[in-house]
């Protein structure tokens, strides 16, 4: 296995872990929106019935989370 696919295994591997965080933590907060804690900084989880946006705070980043 070369380098660069020792590299993309790793950011696939990075994907999968941080979405499982982000759905971890919409999942544990109420419906509503609450501030929380993450491996990736300060975040707000923005909940609803129809599934949660994760806002990373100081990232400009926005995670979508949505049942299947």
């Amino acid at each position: 296995m070369n380098q660069s696919e020792t590299e993309r295994r790793l950011r696939v591997s990075d994907a999968a872990n941080a979405a499982a965080l982000f759905v971890e933590a919409a999942a544990a907060a109420p419906e509503g929106e609450t501030r929380v804690s993450t491996p990736y900084g300060a975040a707000t989880v923005v909940k609803s019935s129809t599934g949660a946006d994760v806002v990373l705070h100081g990232k400009d980043v926005t995670v979508h989370v949505r049942p299947e």
